[in-house]
């Protein structure tokens, strides 16, 4: 008989992926967050983990993947399109960057993450 994964297992591996990624233990958070998203591949937190990690690693590419599936499954997640777009724009896409600002902007126009990225909103626009 299989053994079904329970959300509070699931759950467990996100908090110890959290403390491996809070200690500076990458790889061993990396693992966590992959196992969490192979036992529910739309975990969204998770998936947000990801692009967090490769992002501090400077892996643009990695990252805005994980920005990418974050957003195919919460498409009005404006946090998502903010981090997809931090990460184009430290990666040199700036016309990218931009959309993806903007749209995080239109999709939560009266929040803190909305106020702190009118001003780069803004300076994208003027280029």
């Amino acid at each position: 008989m299989e053994k079904k994964t329970t959300e509070e297992e699931v759950m467990a591996y996100l908090r110890h992926g959290e403390i491996q990624a809070a200690e500076g233990h990458l790889k061993e958070a990396e693992a966590d967050f992959r196992l969490v998203l192979e036992l529910n591949p739309f975990h969204t937190k998770a998936l947000g983990y990801m692009g967090d990690l490769f992002a501090y690693q400077k892996k643009w590419d990695e990252a805005i993947q994980f920005f990418s599936e974050m957003i195919e499954q919460t498409p009005l997640s404006a946090k998502a399109f903010s981090e997809r777009g931090r990460a184009k724009h430290l990666k040199g896409d700036e016309k990218g960057a931009f959309e993806d600002l903007k749209r995080a902007i239109e999709l939560n126009p009266t929040g803190e993450e909305a106020q702190r990225l009118e001003g780069i909103h803004r300076n994208f626009a003027r280029k």
